[in-house]
């Protein structure tokens, strides 16, 4: 990802999102699907995948660090 640079959408909706534990929970505004899929894109770059029954991109790790750096 270090030649990955986050669009400013995706940028303002990570910041915008919480983080508890593992998970990454995305702001509750419903999101188009380009907007989506750029932001997954984004989040799969740094280790999350979507988990449907948490309802949260789950990480193997704490994500806040690689989330900041990405920022």
């Amino acid at each position: 990802m270090a030649n990955y640079v986050l669009p400013v959408e995706v940028a303002e909706i990570l910041t915008a999102s919480q983080i508890n534990g593992n998970s990454l929970y995305l702001p509750p505004q419903q999101l188009d699907r380009k907007t989506y899929e750029a932001v997954n894109k984004a989040i799969e770059n740094l280790g999350g995948k979507w988990n449907k029954k948490a309802k949260a991109h789950v990480f193997p790790f704490d994500p806040a660090p690689k989330i900041a750096e990405a920022l």
